[in-house]
């Protein structure tokens, strides 16, 4: 396995979601010799694109961030632009429908135009994460490896990770970059030395974006809901789904996904009756068609160890004040670098978070 011989990088990052793929090819560019490790076997990280029936990459359907908006978001409109990866707006023509309770009719009312306007990524999020791996040296990441523990040494730190049939490694580096939820990175690695109580402390208290959350998706041959004048939009007091948007592809398959209302002790409690319920709710509010989906997918990311923490699963009330970490202390400062998007103090939790963080991680090892 690369690595094995111990050859120093110049920094070793921690996950292979958008911020530390794109930390590895802003490092790769400038010339770094660098390393990405993910525990996963799969990489992305919250960014997880599903497959439909059809074997064209376009119908692939985003379980995880769905939306960005470039009006706001400039590094997330660069990054696609350099790419070559095309954007869609978010399908908003038609009546939004208001349920208020499970036994009356919902109300239809007139879509409100969003400003500014959201769009999605053609082939899904998976799209971007492709085409960043592909231009990544190879060899530059090594999926199913978690990290365990992290020592520093006079000039180097040993980097310890184990793979998913339980083989241990180790590789070292100058830098060490946590592209990774701080929650995650404080209950999982341990630290040699410890890092300084405060900044542990913070660690824990950050919440990871989207981890306690769920979405359901209904995929159909064609959004038979149009024909009725219907965006494809709800909201509902009833649920399970709170908040209903039409996820179809363009020219390719239609689908409706969800977020799922219930809490994720609530949805552990319902089990598999959770699911049933939400594809009963899609009969309610668009008819008999909504009842015979041609694949359903569901993402309870409160379930997945590689995101979520226990801390994460209470459900969060608005979205968090994002902001750098504390100090990391004499020992691990300018030596442990923080990315991924809850550490990003202008547009933390949101893709373009990812970018800002990832940016400043790279600018960190110059």
């Amino acid at each position: 396995m690369p690595g094995d011989a111990l050859t120093p990088h110049d920094a070793i990052i921690i996950g292979a979601g958008l911020s530390g793929l794109r930390t590895g090819h802003l490092l790769a560019a400038a010339g770094h010799k660098c390393l990405i490790l993910e525990a996963d076997s799969r990489l992305g990280g919250r960014m997880l694109s599903v497959g439909a029936s059809a074997p064209d990459a376009r119908s692939r359907f985003d379980m995880g961030p769905a939306w960005l908006w470039p009006a706001f978001q400039p590094r997330i409109l660069r990054l696609l632009a350099e790419l070559g990866l095309p954007i869609y707006e978010q399908q908003a023509t038609g009546d939004t429908l208001l349920e208020r309770s499970a036994h009356r009719p919902s109300q239809r009312v007139a879509t409100i135009t969003q400003q500014p306007a959201s769009y999605r990524i053609a082939g899904g999020m998976a799209a971007m994460i492709e085409k960043l791996t592909a231009h990544l040296p190879q060899g530059d990441i090594q999926p199913g490896l978690r990290v365990t523990r992290v020592e520093m040494g006079p000039n180097v730190m040993t980097v310890h990770a184990r793979t998913t049939n339980g083989r241990e490694t180790t590789f070292q580096g100058r830098h060490l970059i946590a592209a990774l939820p701080p929650r995650l990175a404080a209950e999982t690695i341990v630290f040699a030395p410890a890092l300084p109580p405060q900044l542990d402390h913070a660690m824990r208290q950050v919440p990871t974006w989207m981890a306690g959350q769920a979405k359901y998706l209904a995929v159909y041959p064609r959004p038979f809901w149009r024909d009725a004048g219907l965006s494809g939009a709800a909201r509902s007091a009833a649920g399970p789904l709170v908040e209903i948007h039409d996820a179809s592809i363009p020219d390719g398959e239609a689908a409706l996904f969800g977020f799922v209302g219930l809490s994720a002790d609530q949805r552990q409690v319902a089990g598999p009756a959770w699911e049933r319920a939400a594809l009963a709710q899609l009969v309610r509010l668009f008819g008999a068609a909504a009842g015979d989906p041609a694949a359903v997918h569901v993402k309870d990311w409160a379930q997945s160890p590689l995101t979520a923490t226990r801390l994460d699963w209470p459900p969060l009330t608005s979205h968090p004040h994002y902001a750098a970490l504390p100090d990391a202390g004499p020992v691990w400062r300018d030596r442990l670098i923080w990315a991924g998007t809850e550490t990003a103090p202008e547009h933390g939790g949101y893709l373009e978070g990812a970018l800002e963080a990832a940016e400043r991680a790279a600018a960190a090892i110059g």
